[in-house]
């Protein structure tokens, strides 16, 4: 019988895609398999979403009914004033790698990284609001107000530095604003095909499907509940975040990893996208010598998923290199 407390949206997504499925998902291109009719691809996407919604209601109860946990606890909560937030932290040393996940994840995201990297340092992974354990409240999902929210944690648990931020997908715009804020906490900088780095954004040249995405954001979101509604919604902020990562540029002073994925969903515009995106990250790269570039065939979206030790290689490395300045 399945278990819907210990697998999450994300999760079952990824089954999906070990079957060779691919669709588009939330609103931006994401490889997520090869489903070539529109009709068995809509249905797919909402029996995702409801088992998602399910998940996220199952463990938002489950906060009620958990004791009091001990604060010497790897796994607990943390309360900054608006809520109680659900975090876990292992192991021990500096730089402490930060974890943030993508849009509507969990803490279970990143399942195959915390306990190879607390081998090597102390490791802090955390559920947003209205996410996994944590509880919801009633606030704008601002990017600030998520940067926030992470401060706040981080400074309830005395950590102000120095860090190691890691990010997948939508956390990637989440550390980055929280870099600019707070540069002295952040030492170096992971962004597993994440939004954030490019900032000037991914989709101007592709204005007719950004409105496609955003329609079909719209028009599920009926079925969006709590955390993931908030930041479904978020996504639809392309502009702003474009806007807001222009006026701050990005850091040149720490070193940053990028770990990009090439595949990219089919059609012309997947091609197109996947190459502007190829041609931005290289130019970067190329111009910044703390610029790490790794590209990856291997993997869609998930990369720490579906290639966790060239994930956590990659972290190991960047702690090392922190270290030995």
């Amino acid at each position: 019988m399945l278990n819907l407390n210990d697998i999450t949206f994300n999760k079952r997504l990824g089954n999906l895609i070990d079957r060779g499925f691919e669709m588009p998902y939330v609103s931006y291109c994401h490889p997520l398999g090869k489903i070539k009719n529109n009709t068995m691809r809509k249905i797919i996407y909402v029996v995702l979403i409801v088992g998602f919604i399910y998940s996220c209601t199952e463990n938002q109860s489950s906060i009620n009914e958990s004791t009091t946990i001990e604060k010497s606890s790897p796994d607990r909560y943390v309360d900054i004033g608006t809520h109680r937030v659900h975090i876990n932290d292992f192991g021990k040393g500096s730089p402490v790698s930060v974890f943030v996940t993508g849009t509507g994840g969990d803490i279970s995201q990143w399942n195959r990284q915390v306990h190879e990297i607390d081998k090597h340092t102390r490791v802090f992974v955390y559920d947003r609001a209205g996410l996994g354990k944590t509880e919801s409240y009633s606030s704008d999902r601002s990017l600030k107000g998520m940067v926030d929210e992470l401060y706040l944690t981080l400074e309830k648990e005395n950590i102000k530095g120095p860090i190691i931020l890691v990010a997948h997908s939508m956390g990637g715009a989440i550390i980055r604003y929280y870099q600019h804020l707070y540069p002295e906490n952040v030492v170096g900088m992971v962004f597993i095909d994440a939004l954030g780095y490019d900032f000037a954004g991914r989709y101007d040249d592709f204005p007719e499907q950004g409105i496609k995405w955003s329609n079909e954001i719209d028009s599920m979101s009926h079925v969006y509940q709590g955390g993931v509604k908030d930041e479904m919604q978020f996504l639809k902020h392309r502009d702003e975040r474009r806007d807001t990562f222009l006026q701050i540029g990005y850091p040149k002073n720490i070193p940053v990893k990028i770990i990009l994925s090439m595949l990219g969903v089919e059609g012309e515009v997947g091609e197109q996208y996947i190459k502007k995106q190829d041609s931005l990250y290289s130019e970067m790269a190329a111009n910044d010598p703390l610029i790490d570039l790794i590209k990856t065939n291997k993997s869609g979206h998930f990369i720490h998923w579906y290639e966790p030790r060239l994930v956590n290689e990659t972290i190991i490395d960047l702690i090392k290199e922190v270290r030995s300045e």
